[in-house]
């Protein structure tokens, strides 16, 4: 992969690169992709990532293959690269008004598996990285104020 462990921006969108078998969980889960011909750079004056999402009835399979129809050739790059929101890491906490504290563990074990497959930590078989984990569903509920005895918050939305 051409980006393979960079967080980039796209707009004012911080992505990550990925697989194709990891594009196609993402969208089959209603999650925003971006599409861009693999010789391409990003962010450049002729071309930009296309956004794709599962708004639309289509396959991924379909989506993907009517891009590399219309936007890969030989020049561009004959296939296209994937990217996700790294936000997405968070997209049930900011869709779910209410956050219960196995939600938070939920999402500090995800953020600390995201840091092992994008090799940010080290991780030996049967050596799992907990207090890393615990470190980070801690910080998560001092933020959000969930405690033993406060197990659950009901988020507000500010867009209102």
């Amino acid at each position: 992969m051409k980006y393979k462990n960079q967080f980039i921006k796209i707009g004012n969108t911080h992505v990550k690169q990925v697989n194709k078998t990891e594009a196609k969980k993402v969208y089959d889960k209603g999650g925003d992709l971006y599409l861009n011909a693999c010789n391409m750079m990003l962010n450049n004056a002729w071309t930009s990532p296309m956004l794709l999402n599962n708004g639309s009835s289509e396959k991924f399979e379909t989506m993907v293959n009517e891009y590399e129809y219309y936007n890969c050739c030989s020049e561009r790059g004959k296939y296209a690269n994937y990217f996700i929101n790294v936000n997405q890491l968070f997209k049930e906490l900011l869709y779910d008004p209410l956050v219960t504290n196995d939600d938070t563990r939920d999402v500090s074990i995800r953020i600390v598996n995201f840091l092992i497959d994008n090799e940010f930590i080290e991780y030996k078989e049967g050596n799992y990285p907990f207090e890393i984990q615990d470190t980070i569903h801690d910080e998560i509920n001092d933020l959000l104020n969930i405690s033993e005895e406060n197990q659950e918050v009901i988020i507000e939305s500010k867009n209102k």
